[in-house]
């Protein structure tokens, strides 16, 4: 089997854990596998987003790019429930033979209904939220455990499927090139992947480290040796310098007392804030969340903390509170109690006076 085959197959049981399914017996994970906990999710999604983007980028790929046929509409059926933007495109590109072409992508999709003004990116979260008229066409918002997202009703979906001619030809497919200075904006994002993958590959918690429950359908042998092959090629990936473009993150001395604002900010705003400070941006790799998380856990003003479920969250811890790192309660779709972490105007001056220690030695 020829190493791009190898990698499509991989990649095919990646999709169906993060649809919750077993992709060797093809039944659904059970709610105590380790594939239920968020963040392991969310890892599996990245790691699609990634495998995508080699095999996208492999010299043997040749497939022409997305094509709508009559035939590909005429076995379109919408699902019966409510279904997020990826499980849509997944409906779509279970249809067509991907050993002939290449999938609808979802940046595609989203790109189209945003530009449709359906959709609009959530600041905060990154995510893309219905507007009034995405509303009236059947896409709702559904609160996530940290943030909310959009689902598409069966009547969204049907005029996805209705549009998908028009949808196929507003992106030009990006040459290797493009798709090469995509995978360089986040190299820190396959770098974890790669981590979340090894872990597995050894039976073992991404997120605990500790080893999976006997009955975890995830430490099975087959799927083992899957993750051991998807972390070998994110290793190769990283090794063959896709992620050379961009130079550590710095930002001038002179622009370090424009960071604090006047309101509490949570992470991701806060980051925002600090990141579009940057000279240029394309130059330069953007402060991540993982930098000041590790900042802050260093000198003594965040803590990691363990949840019912394995989870782990970073809070703030007396010191941390006492320089203005707050928290409050929140409740999320399921019903569960987690913490939300705001920066207040205090703890925002303290990270811009301790921007020097963010920065890179070279720099």
């Amino acid at each position: 089997m020829k190493q791009i085959d190898i990698l499509r197959h991989a990649k095919d049981y990646l999709e169906k854990l993060d649809a919750y399914t077993d992709p060797i017996s093809g039944t659904r994970l059970p709610s105590s596998s380790a594939a239920r906990d968020e963040y392991v999710h969310k890892s599996f999604y990245f790691s699609l987003k990634h495998m995508n983007h080699i095999i996208s980028y492999d010299d043997t790929e040749d497939r022409p790019p997305f094509t709508v046929t009559p035939e590909l509409l005429a076995c379109l059926k919408p699902d019966d429930g409510a279904r997020r933007s990826k499980q849509v495109v997944d409906i779509i590109n279970r249809a067509v033979d991907l050993s002939r072409q290449r999938g609808l992508s979802l940046t595609t999709l989203q790109t189209w209904l945003t530009k449709q003004e359906y959709l609009r990116k959530d600041e905060e979260s990154g995510h893309y939220l219905p507007t009034d008229r995405g509303q009236t066409l059947g896409i709702r918002v559904t609160n996530g455990r940290f943030s909310p997202y959009a689902v598409f009703d069966p009547a969204a979906q049907q005029f996805i499927f209705d549009h998908l001619e028009e949808i196929a030809q507003s992106v030009p497919p990006a040459g290797k090139a493009q798709r090469k200075r995509d995978l360089v904006d986040r190299p820190e994002a396959l770098e974890k992947s790669f981590r979340d993958m090894e872990l597995l590959s050894q039976g073992l918690h991404p997120v605990t480290q500790a080893p999976l429950e006997p009955q975890d359908p995830l430490g099975q042998e087959r799927l083992r040796k899957c993750f051991a092959f998807v972390a070998l090629a994110f290793q190769r990936s990283l090794a063959a310098g896709y992620f050379t473009a961009k130079a550590p993150f710095t930002l001038p001395r002179e622009l370090w007392d424009r960071i604090p604002g006047e309101e509490n900010l949570p992470m991701a705003l806060l980051l925002k804030r600090i990141n579009a400070l940057l000279p240029d941006p394309t130059a330069v790799e953007p402060l991540s969340r993982e930098a000041v998380r590790d900042l802050l856990v260093r000198q003594g003003l965040l803590m990691a903390e363990l949840t019912a479920e394995g989870r782990k969250n970073y809070v703030p811890t007396p010191q941390g509170t006492a320089l203005g790192i707050l928290t409050e309660d929140r409740v999320d779709k399921d019903g569960a109690l987690y913490k939300s972490v705001a920066y207040s105007p205090d703890a925002q001056r303290y990270l811009a006076e301790h921007m020097g220690e963010l920065i890179a030695p070279a720099q």
